[in-house]
């Protein structure tokens, strides 16, 4: 079953990206950056994950179907993520003991599975969600088996389960965070998969929408699609910048714990109308996301996530003091190589690895249809 592709959300997965590259740049490169929320990057590759995996993969009709599925995204995911381990351990190797209990949690990727900062930021930091996503792709059959009549209880289920996390929390008196080991609530909250699922299966929902309103949008003028693409973008970027969910939970005096859960997934909604309305595209703002550079650059966006944190930090530890200035070079710099590593290994391992897993699993599938088997292909997730 072929697919088109949707190459202006591969764009918009190159200025998540970046806006993760960004935050980090503050804390290991002094850059000063205003006091935003843009680490809720992370909520939009959860919910562009959901949306991306539902459209390519509409059903998932048979136990074999499940495993060529789980094959394919471990054939995606698994290369580049033990590329980033591999850098974070010849730039900023970690002591003898998580050598020997952090390292085999973090290649298995189980490690936001445990709610306790040691472990969850343990080697290549970013790589957490890259965890939380795997766990994502487990659930992922379940999910899309029945979907039709069953998403509205599994989306609010995925809800219960956030509220029954935050109350345990509260029973228990957790605090929001603790750097040297114990449950917090960012473990529970912020890392778990169990609390960010929500998230992924809002972008199967927006799929849902998308699939009903584009037959009936795609007429659109190119003015009325700019339109609409410029407003929801507007949208987002006050969602980034304003955070007006958060604001107003704070005003109306929820509760510290749902705050914490609210810091990371306040714009869900807004990402899913962006998802909606860049996938059915007609506009400028889609056209400028599925060029040729913004395409390329959110290919590589996998690698450039996973690799910018060991090369920050390399050279913010031979070259920066706690007194430094402000090293927008040094940034340039790290932008460059992060970059470069990141196309070398889409290009030669990620491309390579992820087309041989779809001839496996096309092969294996010939002799059941007695056809060539066409294999869904999509912007990556």
């Amino acid at each position: 079953m072929g697919t088109q592709k949707l190459l202006a959300l591969t764009g918009l997965r190159a200025i998540a990206a970046f806006m993760i590259l960004l935050l980090h740049s503050q804390a290991l490169l002094r850059i000063p950056l205003p006091a935003w929320p843009i680490g809720e990057a992370v909520s939009l590759f959860f919910v562009l994950s959901g949306f991306v995996l539902a459209y390519a993969y509409p059903r998932l009709e048979s136990l074999q179907a499940v495993r060529d599925f789980l094959f394919q995204r471990l054939a995606r995911i698994w290369p580049a993520y033990l590329c980033g381990i591999a850098l974070y351990l010849v730039f900023l190797p970690p002591g003898v003991d998580a050598l020997q209990w952090q390292l085999p949690v973090n290649i298995l990727m189980l490690q936001s599975w445990i709610p306790s900062a040691p472990w969850y930021f343990s080697y290549n930091g970013p790589s957490w969600s890259v965890s939380t996503e795997a766990a994502f792709y487990l659930a992922f059959p379940f999910l899309l088996f029945g979907w039709r009549k069953s998403w509205w209880w599994k989306w609010l289920g995925a809800f219960a389960i956030v509220a029954a996390l935050v109350s345990a929390g509260q029973a228990a008196g957790l605090p929001n965070y603790l750097p040297h080991g114990g449950i917090s609530f960012q473990g529970l909250l912020d890392i778990n998969p169990l609390s960010r699922i929500f998230e992924f299966i809002a972008g199967m929902v927006a799929c849902s929408l998308f699939r009903w309103l584009r037959p009936r949008l795609q007429g659109m003028s190119l003015a009325a699609a700019s339109a609409i693409e410029v407003g929801v973008s507007a949208l987002g970027v006050l969602g980034i910048t304003r955070d007006p969910v958060t604001y107003f939970a704070a005003v109306l005096g929820v509760t510290p714990a749902w705050m914490q859960w609210l810091m990371h997934t306040s714009n869900t909604a807004t990402f899913m109308l962006i998802l909606v309305t860049l996938g059915i595209g007609g506009g400028i703002v889609s056209r400028v996301l599925g060029s040729r550079l913004f395409v390329l650059l959110g290919e590589v966006s996998y690698s450039t996530y996973l690799f910018h944190l060991p090369i920050y930090g390399a050279y913010s530890r031979r070259f920066l003091t706690a007194e430094s200035d402000p090293d927008y070079t040094g940034l340039a710099l790290c932008l460059a190589v992060t970059l470069l590593l990141s196309f070398v290994t889409w290009k030669y391992l990620e491309t390579p690895l992820r087309n041989a897993a779809k001839r496996k699993v096309a092969r294996a599938r010939r002799p059941q249809l007695g056809v060539p088997a066409a294999v869904p292909h999509v912007s990556s997730a």
